[in-house]
């Protein structure tokens, strides 16, 4: 298509005829984005298409127009982005200049072809983005478009019709990419996007998948999206056709007759089906989420018990509109996941659907039992524990109505699917019931009593609902057949048919054995095993055909059916005594057998293995094996057979084959019955034969170990030896085979037991005795094993030649047999062709069992080792494929290989680690302890035997001088390896015996090196080297520094040594060197400063000999420089100290003039030593100017960074002192020199990388420090003559504005030095210098800076100190020039406000104040803030839209109630309108120097009337009334005119008066006088005005009665005290205290609050609710935090304490005895209540510290500006009594001085509080004249209560309170410990009586006592270090040595790493209980 054509027809005389060409053209053509491309390209804004909107054009040309616009615009949204600018101005165009014609198009009278283009168009413009959505949003008239209508315009012949456009049009608002608060604009546009939602279930299954997709990512998973928002959306209206969506017909389905799809053709059917499946899917995804407490509509909060969250009802009215959701599986997991996550809806919705429960056997009623089941699985009673104790925990285990009749009536039902429902139920119960229990029992915050209490409740309560045992078991029974079901009298009445789906009989049965393990379970002390025969049960299971041979499910039924029979079977009385009769003959024990617990095991196992091998259920198969394997092995070793030689039955059970199961069974239960029956004649028989071979045996055999032990062991006459633990030399079980077959020589048995022989010959590591043994009994044994037994042991030298014939059947053997014909043959080259070609190996392995075969391995070992001469060779290959075996097996079967070579006896008694010959058994062992501790960890205790061995060995080999001995290699593993279990004793023993040998080798220092190095780390508080070990070390370091030669490795052995011996040497040690020792030390090489410092701190006076020696022989610099620093500190050698500096002077002024001299740690110290020698004046005029030149001369001009800046530093400050020296040298006087160098140095050095940031920091802290010495003309002059200004403002703003570490400090200094640049008395000058830079350029230097919009609207709190120093340097810039302001920069400001009080956000309105202030806000006003203003002005798109003025909507949806709430009621009453200063921060709450201008602002809107009430505008404007300043005072009260004013101009008259009439009484109260309204009150007024728009509240009538029935409000007493307190009404009394409760705790803020409390006197209610029975947790701690409130004012923390016993109450609010309480709620009170009420009880006591410690100075406030105002007329008025009457009546005469006054309190005190009362009572003003600071004291008493008070809360605090609370009574105890002395320093002058009294060492002690260490020690053990560790186990830390010794490093170096990651992850709560507890101890002085 020609473009260039098509523009020039368009302006032709057919223009509409052209665009349908072109519309044409775009829909049929793959090309249509080049044509549209080229288009754009030749166009102007596409105006040749806009002008024809211009021309008056019918229906059809308009669509035409818009169908060519929306080409264009989602093109341009597409692929052509860079067109935005064209789009943009389209939407600009349509929106503003043409929406008659768009919304003429969506009229009901246009057809569906023309609303569709304009619906088109419209989605084409949102999709071009954020700025074009909100236009949209702003622009269009929603109600005008009737979308209502408009989105029910559907057509069945075309897929894209009105309704499929106006769908993709709300979708794109939701897909908006670039700007996350348009998605919140088009959602709260009521009813748009919910009017999609009817006609979902019509629409194409395509269109519905991706409706719910992109409702879930962008609206629910949306974080920007609120909770309320969603709920708004969401409604149970508009949740209806969503949950239609179940029943999803489609297009098809709607022109089905009666929207039926029956009479419709099958695979129409089907396909519906199978959409409707994928949408099912989606769906539930969708409403999953909706309906969680993460991302969903549910509310989540703590509430007592009873309670519903009135937000979630309507989630229960939505749910409640599926009629029969458990009719389909979908309905039933979304009931019981709404109910799991909603658990105070769980009693409701049961209700609504009781009258279903009826039971009938129906599959309708299964279902609604199977929906009971889960949702007793979906809920979690442990989280109702803390809060609403065990009620609520039951509550939702045993929801009503389910109850013991409903459980009886289906479990003993004669309906089979009746019955199996009822258990599930039950079992589901029983479930849960576990589940509670385990999770209360982990909860931290409870008991141990408490846990055991509720844990013996909850089963008590649980199990009087439930069914008998009798009763469980009679349903097994049924089940079984054994039975016959009992017709109850209900089903009597109407029997049915039984039309649900059937139960498998093996289903039925393991739920059955389910039920009846939580009952074993849950009550363990029941006689439930007599009830019940395991061995039956287990028969039954045994037998039990699978109905479906092919149905998986019940395969794994029976499994598990057969595991819970053996879990039976091994708790029972049955597995403790199995039968071992063998009385009878073998055709009779044959016919008992079926009988036999044993037979049935061993068959089970057999059946386990073979049965299920081929149905892939290895796991449940395994665990049939293991407990079968478990439960004879038990029996086995409790009869007498030791498990290890006489136990090992898995050989026996391993080898009866499949086809011989029964028969072997037999078999190998008539063996162990045998060997039961006749133990003590084998064990005698054993012992016989062991005598007659003990002579012939090695070391190594059973036979010698079983001898050994047997000589050892006492035996009493006529004693059975059987009835002692002795490991016989094999099985007992043999010789009862061997006797068995013996009489019955069964060739199928001979073959079985022929097999077991040949795998247990290899399990032992000297089989010659049993194949002596065996072989006199050959017609017991097959032929091949008796061949293979005589060439094992008897005839070896014939083996070659018996199994050269049998090459030919290897290739088909297993692996066993491959590696007997290597042994057999030593044929390697054939048997390694055909073990390492592929993968043979590994399938090989994969059907053999690891154990037997290195077991075989390991015995081909020995015995090819001790035959022959060329063994060897052989011996490697053997080991070559168990190190292959390792390579080859996965994980668990290389520990399997490692865990049988390291334990096999041979192998660690071949292990020869200190051998010269290379043996490969040591090589295997040494390779095998690597990977076990690198690998596998779990094998490492494998390796502790082998240690034990090296360090046996290596005594004897140190003492040998072979310089061929590797000592270092045995020992790397343990040394290195992070997880050895090698013990601090053991290092160090190995360290001494290393120090002892007679010379040293290379390898031996090695060791040395590695295991000095393992000490260090090691080393700590909790483990230090002994005595004896230190004095050998320190003797070693002195022999070894008198050389004069040292290797390398000898020399870090010298420095690591010196390193442990400054952590180990102790006093003792030190204070026995002598003078010439420690000469040696000081002499030593290399120098060993860091050792004689620490020895000289440990006994100072060897510092005397030291000095002198310095003195004598110089000091060595810069090594002993720390050494001479540390002696210049000692007065007792000071002036040695200073002669051996002086002679070492010139060597430091060497020092100081090499500049290019290295920096390390020591010359950090001869730094040092540089500032002490400046001191005392050994560096010359000379010297330092000299210093001072070159170090100018080397950063200013040669541009270089000398690393010894800092060091230098000093000699500026010196010169200093002499006077301006460096200017004869033509440089700057010194300090402006130094400030020189600074910004030099930081300009040549601060770059993105490679940077040294803590000197950079140091040199800003120089800066910091020199600025205030300088002059400022000076300073002015220098800066503006000298080129380094601008490059340094142009490097540190470069990088400071990315830089979070350094940017802040830098930019801090930038600001400071601007301050002083720029002044505006200095611009002219400055003006006129070419090198300074301007403060324009500088300005637009910042705001032009890449990082700067990013670092504004970066909300991450680690960046706010950049982003406060960018905004103060900006402020100090337009305050030096106000000329670089421009309003473009509002918006930024703006966006990058959060209007909090925060730090930054107080700059940020400063700044945007003095903007206004300076006429630059003049277009825009500061309305909106943060991501709105960003949005609303486009301040991240191409250009700025400063002209459009937000609507109030936008405004007032930005603010959140709550958080305006708590501003209110935290409002500063003396903050000044004005934003001058930074004030106290707290961004969780606005700032009312922002809010207050707003709400004028918005009154000058036109906007509802109710809104601007009920968006704060009254709460803003009664709480500024309360202001002590008059301007905000005064905007307060015009806020409340103009409220008044709008709603006088109101016609809803009904909701008008309300709003006025609570301004009015207020305004009456005032009497036309400009007085501040008491905080106590007004906090009443706010709660009121938002109790005005909910009428259900339950506080709404008693509050909103008191305000109507009064023309004037009573400022000055507590509203409604008493009704509420005392309140009689029937349902919502507790509502009425909790108001009042909360209206005291937050409006007692001030002296006049209090005062007002005191005439009723509202503490002594509030006190005594506190122990008051029908008070709950929640009033109790309204209660304390109203006491909270009170005692942070000084007369109220001193009334409460000495007049209302403030001190003994609280302890008994928390102490468990003392507690009162309900009786039922007992349990919960001590489970949930004392951790709250202990946490509320500790905050009083803190802030009565905190206040009476800051009254003891007081400094008033004196401002001109406040309130003067008397209020004391009116208290007169109101009283009717004069002044000194009221002050009485209402507080007590302290001036009265009673003895307990005189002690408690002093008069001064006193006295000063009466005064401080009386003046802010009187009159608001504070005296302009301030009170002198005076100081004075706590009395000793009340020292002495809060102490106790504080110590009888110890126990409870510890036991109950979280880290946080108890991290804070710690500190308090602390602190008031501190003051103690103060109080004893006072008294003692005056009241000698009151010092002996307190007593301080023993309430240290008395403290100390109380306190449970062992506590806190094991809550604080992983965040302690060792230090703190020792200090915290204080006198216990005797007994912990030798652990701490000999436990494994690996414990300690792991828990290093642990610490040290806790202290990364800065666990706020556990961190701060670690400093409280720390500094107790160091006030208790431990």
């Amino acid at each position: 298509m020609n473009v260039s054509s098509f523009i020039e027809n368009l302006k032709g005389d057919d223009p509409i005829a052209e665009l349908e060409i072109f519309n044409t053209y775009i829909e049929e053509n793959k090309t249509a984005t080049d044509v549209i491309y080229k288009f754009l390209h030749a166009t102007k804004n596409c105006e040749e298409i806009l002008d024809l909107l211009t021309v008056k054009q019918d229906a059809a040309e308009l669509a035409a127009i818009f169908t060519a616009l929306s080409h264009i615009l989602l093109n341009i949204a597409g692929e052509l982005s860079e067109f935005n600018s064209i789009g943009l101005h389209i939407t600009q165009q349509i929106l503003h200049n043409h929406d008659a014609s768009m919304y003429k198009l969506l009229g009901p009278s246009n057809s569906d072809k023309n609303s569709k283009t304009v619906l088109r168009c419209l989605t084409g413009i949102v999709m071009l983005g954020g700025e074009a959505a909100n236009k949209v949003l702003l622009t269009v008239d929603w109600k005008r478009v009737n979308i209502s209508h408009v989105v029910n315009r559907q057509s069945l012949q075309d897929i894209r019709d009105v309704r499929a456009w106006c769908i993709y049009l709300f979708l794109a608002f939701l897909n908006v990419p670039d700007d996350p608060h348009c998605v919140l604009k088009f959602l709260k546009k009521k009813d748009l996007l919910s009017a999609i939602f009817p006609g979902l279930v019509w629409d194409p299954c395509e269109r519905v998948i991706n409706v719910l997709k992109v409702l879930q990512e962008k609206v629910l998973l949306n974080p920007n999206v609120s909770k309320t928002l969603k709920m708004n959306i969401f409604t149970p209206i508009t949740s209806k056709p969503l949950l239609d969506l179940y029943d999803w017909m489609g297009p098809i389905g709607k022109m089905a007759e009666g929207n039926s799809v029956l009479e419709m053709d099958i695979q129409i059917v089907e396909d519906i089906q199978r959409e409707r499946s994928q949408i099912k899917d989606m769906l539930q995804k969708f409403l999953l989420t909706l309906y969680s407490a993460k991302y969903g509509i549910v509310f989540t909060g703590n509430l007592q018990y009873g309670e519903n969250n009135p937000n979630n009802m309507h989630i229960f009215n939505a749910v409640s509109m599926m009629k029969t959701p458990w009719e389909n599986p979908e309905g039933r997991e979304l009931i019981s996941c709404v109910l799991g996550t909603c658990p105070d809806l769980l009693m409701t919705y049961l209700l609504s659907i009781k009258d279903v429960f009826s039971p009938s056997p129906t599959q309708a009623y299964i279902n609604l039992v199977d929906m009971l089941v889960q949702i007793i699985e979906h809920q979690k009673p442990w989280k109702n524990m803390n809060t609403k104790g065990l009620e609520g925990v039951l509550a939702l285990l045993l929801p009503q109505p389910l109850d013991h009749q409903l459980l009886q009536s289906l479990v003993e039902s004669c309906y089979k699917t009746l019955r199996h429902s009822g258990l599930k139920l039950v079992l589901a119960i029983l479930s849960k019931t576990k589940e509670t229990i385990e999770n209360i029992l982990k909860n931290k915050s409870l008991s141990q009593q408490v846990k055991q209490q509720t844990q013996r409740e909850l089963i008590e309560a649980v199990f009087k609902i439930q069914m008998t045992v009798d009763s469980i078991i009679h349903c097994w029974n049924i089940a079984t057949g054994q039975e016959v079901p009992d017709i109850q009298t209900d089903e009597n009445r109407m029997i049915q048919s039984e039309t649900a789906d059937p139960v498998p009989a093996i289903i039925e049965l393991l739920t059955i054995v389910k039920v009846l393990t939580y009952y074993s379970e849950l009550l363990p002390n029941q006689t439930l095993h007599k009830a019940i025969n395991p061995l039956e049960m287990l028969q039954t299971a045994r037998v039990l055909p699978c109905e479906d041979v092919n149905c998986v499910t019940n395969v794994k039924a029976k499994l598990e059916l057969q595991v819970l029979c053996l879990g039976f079977l091994e708790c029972s009385i049955y597995s403790e005594d199995l039968p071992t009769d063998s009385s009878l003959s073998m055709d009779g024990q044959i016919k008992q057998m079926d009988k036999d617990a044993i037979y049935q095991l061993i068959c089970m196992y057999a059946q386990s293995k073979e049965e299920f091998v081929v149905n892939e259920n290895e796991s449940v198969m395994l665990s049939v094996a293991d407990k079968c394997l478990d439960i004879l092995s038990n029996f086995l070793v409790k009869v007498g057979l030791s498990f290890h030689y006489n136990s090992d039955i898995k050989i026996w059970l391993r080898c009866i084959s499949s086809t011989g199961i029964v028969k072997l069974s037999i078999f190998l239960t008539q063996i162990i019955q045998k060997t039961v029956s006749s133990l003590s004649h084998y064990t005698d028989l054993l012992v016989e034969l062991g005598t007659k071979h003990h002579l012939n045996t090695n070391n190594l055999g059973q036979i010698y170990s079983f001898m050994r032990e047997l000589e050892a062991v006492e035996v009493v006459d006529n004693e059975d030896i059987a009835a002692h633990s002795i490991s016989p030399p094999f099985s007992r079980l043999i010789l009862a085979a061997v006797d068995l077959l013996g009489s019955y020589p069964d060739s199928e048995y001979i073959q079985y037991f022929s097999s077991v022989i040949n795998d247990y010959l290899h399990s032992m590591s000297d089989p010659g005795f049993i194949a002596d043994i065996l072989l006199q009994n050959e017609n017991i044994l097959t032929s091949d094993l008796q061949d293979y037994l005589r060439c094992l042991f008897k005839e070896p030298k014939y083996r070659k030649d018996k199994y050269s014939s049998s090459i030919e059947c290897v290739e088909k053997a297993g692996l066993s047999e491959i590696l007997k014909y290597m042994f057999m043959s030593h044929n390697w080259s054939y048997v390694e062709s055909l073990l390492l070609k592929g993968n043979k190996f590994k399938e090989l392995m994969a059907k053999t069992d690891i154990d037997l075969i290195v077991s075989q391995l390991l015995l081909y070992l020995y015995l090819d080792s001790n035959t022959e001469k060329s063994g060897t060779k052989i011996v490697k290959k053997y080991i070559y494929i168990i190190k292959h075996m390792s390579t080859v097996l996965e994980n668990d079967g290389a520990e399997q290989v490692i865990q049988i070579v390291l334990e096999h006896p041979y192998i660690l008694a071949n292990y020869k680690p200190f051998s010269s010959k290379k043996s490969p058994v040591t090589e295997l062992a040494q390779e095998f302890i690597k990977l076990a501790l690198e690998e596998h960890f779990k094998l490492a205790p494998k390796s502790c035997l082998y240690f034990e061995k090296i360090v046996k060995d290596i005594k004897i080999e140190v003492a040998n001088v072979d310089t061929s001995v590797d000592f270092w290699n045995p020992l790397a593993p343990f040394i290195l390896s992070k997880k050895s279990l090698v013990s601090y004793e053991a290092i160090e023993k190995l360290l001494v015996i290393c120090l002892e040998a007679p010379s040293q080798t290379c390898s031996l220092d090695t060791l040395i090196l590695e295991l000095i190095n393992l000490l260090i780390k090691s080393t700590s508080a909790k483990r230090k080297c002994a005595t004896q070990s230190v004095q050998l070390m320190l003797a070693r370091f002195l022999d070894w520094s008198k050389s004069s030669s040292h290797t390398a490795t000898q020399e870090r052995i010298l420095k690591d040594l010196e390193k442990l011996l400054t952590l180990t040497l102790k006093v003792d040690v030190a204070f026995h060197l002598s003078p010439d020792e420690m000469k040696c030390l000081a002499s030593a090489q290399p120098p060993c400063a860091a050792l004689c410092c620490h020895l000289v701190r440990l006994h100072p006076p060897h510092g005397v000999v030291l000095a002198k020696y310095l003195k004598r022989h110089r000091t060595i610099l810069p090594a002993q420089a720390s050494l001479l620093a540390m002696l210049l500190e000692k007065e007792e050698c000071l002036s040695t100290a200073e002669a051996a500096l002086a002679k070492v002077a010139d060597v430091i002024k060497m020092w100081a003039l090499d500049m290019d001299g290295d920096d390390d740690d020591d010359d950090d110290t001869t730094g040092k030593l540089l500032a002490l020698a400046l001191k005392k004046g050994m560096i010359d005029e000379n010297c330092m100017s000299k210093i001072c030149c070159q170090l100018y001369e080397k950063v200013i001009t040669k541009r270089q960074s000398p690393p010894k800046l800092l060091a230098l530093i000093p000699v500026f400050y010196k010169l200093s002192e002499v006077g301006p020296i460096l200017p004869k040298f033509d440089l700057p006087e010194e300090h402006i020199a130094l400030l020189h160098i600074c910004l030099k140095y930081i300009q040549s050095t601060y770059q993105k990388e490679l940077r040294n940031t803590s000197q950079l920091m140091n040199v800003s802290k120089i800066i910091n420090k020199i600025l205030p010495k300088l002059d400022e003309h000076s300073l002015r002059s220098t800066l503006a003559t000298n080129k380094l200004w601008p490059s340094f403002v142009k490097q540190v703003l470069r990088i400071g504005l990315g830089d979070q570490n350094l940017g802040p400090q830098l930019l801090h200094i930038l600001s400071l030095l601007c301050e002083v640049l720029y002044k505006k008395e200095s611009q002219r000058k400055l003006n006129e210098e070419k090198n300074i830079l301007p403060v324009t350029t500088l300005y637009q230097l910042i705001i032009a800076h890449t990082q700067y919009l990013p670092l504004m609207f970066n909300k991450a709190k680690i960046w706010g100190r950049l982003k406060e120093q960018v905004i103060a340097l900006q402020q100090t810039l337009v305050e030096c020039e106000e000329c670089v302001c421009r309003e473009y920069h509002i918006p930024i400001l703006l966006g990058a406000y959060e209007a909090s009080m925060s730090a930054v956000d107080q700059r940020i309105l400063k700044l945007l104040y003095t903007y206004e202030r300076k006429g630059y806000m003049y277009s825009c006003q500061p309305v909106l803030w943060s991501d709105a203003a960003i949005a609303h002005f486009g301040v991240e798109s191409s250009g700025f839209c400063l002209f459009k003025e937000p609507s109030p909507e936008q405004i007032l949806g930005l603010l959140d109630m709550e958080r305006l709430m708590q501003t209110c009621y935290t409002f500063d009453t003396r903050l000044s309108l004005e934003p001058i200063d930074v004030q106290k921060e707290d961004p969780s709450v606005y700032d009312m120097r922002f809010l207050i201008p707003l709400m004028l602002y918005l009154a000058e809107k036109n906007m509802p009337e109710i809104d601007y009430a009920e968006y704060g505008a009254v709460a803003i404007g009664f709480i500024a009334m309360t202001s002590h300043q008059r301007d905000v005072w005064g905007a307060g009260a015009a806020i409340l005119r103009c409220m008044v004013e709008k709603m006088e101009k109101s016609s809803h008259q009904r909701l008008k008066l309300p709003w006025m009439w609570l301004v009015g009484v207020v305004s009456y109260a005032l009497e036309g006088k400009q007085r501040r309204l008491p905080a106590l009150t007004t906090h009443f007024l706010i709660r009121a005005s938002q109790l005005l728009s909910q009428p259900r509240h339950p506080m709404y009538q008693p509050v909103l009665n008191y305000l109507f029935l009064k023309p004037a409000f009573k400022l000055y007493y507590v509203p409604e005290l008493f009704e509420f307190f005392s309140s009689a009404h029937v349902q919502h009394n507790r509502e009425h205290r909790s108001f009042l409760l909360t209206t005291l705790a937050t409006g007692i803020r001030q002296i006049l609050d209090y005062s007002i409390c005191q005439r009723t006197f509202t503490s002594t209610l509030v006190i005594s609710m506190l122990q008051a029975p029908s008070v709950d947790t929640k009033l109790r701690v309204q209660a304390l935090e109203v006491i909270e409130a009170m005692v942070c004012i000084p007369l109220g923390a001193v009334e409460l304490t000495a007049n209302q016993n403030l001190l003994t109450v609280l302890p008994l609010v928390v102490l468990p005895g003392h507690t009162v309480i309900h009786k039922l709620d007992a349990l919960r009170e001590t489970a949930s209540s004392i951790p709250i009420l202990a946490a509320a009880v500790v905050k009083v006591l803190s802030a009565l510290w905190s206040t009476l410690m800051h009254s003891i100075t007081r400094e008033d406030y004196s401002d001109k500006n406040h309130i003067d105002k008397p209020e004391d007329t009116v208290l007169e008025s109101e009283d009717k009594v004069d002044k000194k009457r009221k002050f009485n009546e209402t507080f007590p005469d302290y001036r009265k001085k009673s003895k307990k006054e005189s002690i408690y309190f002093d008069s001064d005190t006193l006295k000063s509080s009466s005064e401080v009362l009386y003046t802010e009572l009187n009159s608001e003003t504070i005296s302009s004249k301030t009170l002198e600071p005076r100081k004075k004291r706590l009395p000793s008493l009340f020292v002495h209560e809060f102490i106790n008070c504080l110590t009888l809360l110890v126990p409870t605090i510890l036991e109950y309170a979280s880290p946080a609370v108890t991290g804070k009574h710690l500190w308090l105890i602390a602190q008031s410990v501190q003051y103690v002395d103060t109080v004893i320093e006072y008294s003692s002058k005056t009241r000698k009586l009151c010092a002996v009294a307190m007593a301080p060492e023993v309430i240290k002690q008395q403290i100390y006592d109380q306190i449970n260490w062992d506590l806190l020690y094991n809550r604080l053990q992983e965040h302690l270090s060792s230090e703190d560790e020792v200090r915290l186990l204080g006198s216990k830390v005797k007994d912990m040595w030798n652990k701490w010794q000999s436990e494994p490093l690996n414990q300690h170096l792991q828990k290093e790493e642990r610490t040290a990651a806790a202290e990364e992850n800065r666990e706020e709560e556990h961190q701060y209980l670690k400093q409280s507890v720390l500094t107790l101890l160091s006030t208790l002085g431990k």
